[in-house]
């Protein structure tokens, strides 16, 4: 007959007991890596705010499967782009994008003629970047050199977001491959912790509704109110008995 550890009410201890391990290593395979992203990670899930991280997961997952590896390692080794002004990269997107859809409707940005002067407010505040871009050594005032530009602009934006969302810093260097591999790396790393951590909670849960033993995320004990449901807890005048989660794994069965 098997002796249950005092004050612990559960039907079937063995079974307990491999929930239990199962628990320990999930916990410690979330708690062991000790990047910062794990750990801003956890601090979300422990703060309740995992629909944020859903969130923000799904959003960089659209931005990464969007992009194409062969275009980025192609735009590393054969477009050298030159930004010769202060304009954010926000501000110089959306102007190259005006010049962009100006010249695809077949107009001109040539000045001669008088050109410059029928030009919408838009095309001409967004002139510079014929001016102040150079593609390959050549201003950017083609309908390729532009959509090349656009591109480019929008991956730094792209990657702006992702370093913002996960926290990891700017990313040395103008290598637009580098940094989706480095991110793709890292969605990779979200998804299998949060997996880990959910699969834990699922355990978690199903412990605490079928035993009288409440133990809260990522810890190594769990507690157990004297003569009284788990409610008791809340309770000043309840008695708390605390066991180690290991040593209820290793109790003699």
């Amino acid at each position: 007959m098997i002796t249950l550890p005092a004050f612990i009410e559960c039907r079937d201890f063995k079974q307990l007991q491999k929930k239990l391990q199962y628990l320990k290593e999930h916990n410690e395979k979330a708690t062991s890596q000790q990047s910062q992203l794990s750990k801003n990670i956890i601090e979300i899930y422990q703060s309740g705010k995992i629909g944020i991280l859903e969130k923000q997961l799904l959003r960089s997952m659209k931005i990464i499967n969007r992009l194409d590896e062969a275009e980025l390692k192609w735009m590393d080794t054969e477009l050298r782009i030159d930004y010769l002004t202060n304009k954010t990269t926000k501000q110089m997107h959306s102007d190259a994008v005006v010049l962009q859809n100006y010249l695809n409707k077949g107009n001109s940005l040539k000045t001669f003629l008088g050109l410059k002067l029928i030009w919408s407010r838009a095309v001409r505040k967004s002139y510079y970047i014929t001016r102040e871009v150079y593609v390959n050594g050549n201003p950017c005032n083609t309908p390729q050199s532009l959509k090349w530009v656009v591109n480019d602009l929008r991956l730094r934006q792209d990657f702006r977001i992702l370093e913002q969302i996960w926290r990891s810093g700017s990313i040395v260097g103008n290598c637009h491959y580098l940094r989706y591999s480095f991110f793709k790396k890292t969605l990779l790393q979200v998804i299998d912790l949060i997996t880990t951590i959910q699969t834990a909670e699922q355990v978690r849960r199903e412990i605490q509704k079928t035993t009288n033993i409440l133990i809260r995320p990522f810890e190594q004990t769990c507690r157990v109110a004297v003569g009284g449901k788990m409610v008791c807890l809340t309770q000043k005048e309840a008695k708390i008995v605390e066991y180690s989660i290991k040593d209820l794994i290793h109790h003699p069965t």
